[in-house]
């Protein structure tokens, strides 16, 4: 009986040794103890451990490629660069849950963009977008949406409302 409780002791602490397996997004409470990252090349030294990532301000034209490995991001700020688009590669950040694209050169969001479905917070503000895609009304979880200092009319502010309805929006 003791050689049994001693080997299941060591399985156990062997099993809590193991990667924990990916099941979702962290917690707000864990996603707060986790590091941002503001460079790349830091980033990519663990990119399974990125869970929150700010590019802000580096003249970006396009997102790198190697963000869409952090499969674990949650927090993407991309604001004040140069894209003008963004790659269908978004798709893959499944556990997105807040994202900046704030200040940049967009002039539409690309239909992957309704994939995330974790998505809680968009920022699209003070691009050059004349339309917000119907599909937005889809992401469940969006609770934050600005949409200010675009070229979008006052009807379609009101669509993202009737689409939207609980969620905040600033145009």
């Amino acid at each position: 009986m003791k050689r049994t409780i001693l080997i299941l002791t060591f399985l156990t602490s062997i099993v809590s040794l193991l990667p924990a397996q990916n099941s979702g997004p962290l917690s707000s409470l864990e996603l707060d103890r986790e590091p941002t990252f503001y460079s790349m090349a830091e980033a990519m030294k663990a990119p399974e451990k990125v869970y929150k990532l700010s590019l802000i301000g580096q003249g970006l034209k396009e997102i790198p490629a190697e963000v869409f490995q952090m499969t674990n991001l949650q927090v993407l700020n991309l604001g004040e660069n140069k894209l003008s688009s963004i790659s269908g590669d978004i798709s893959k950040l499944k556990n997105l849950q807040f994202l900046s694209l704030f200040s940049n050169k967009l002039r539409y969001l690309p239909n992957e963009l309704n994939s995330l479905s974790n998505l809680e917070v968009l920022y699209v503000g003070r691009n050059r977008l004349v339309d917000i895609p119907a599909w937005v009304g889809g992401l469940g979880k969006l609770r934050r949406l600005d949409v200010a200092y675009n070229r979008i009319t006052p009807s379609d502010v009101a669509r993202l409302m009737y689409l939207l309805p609980k969620c905040d929006i600033t145009y």
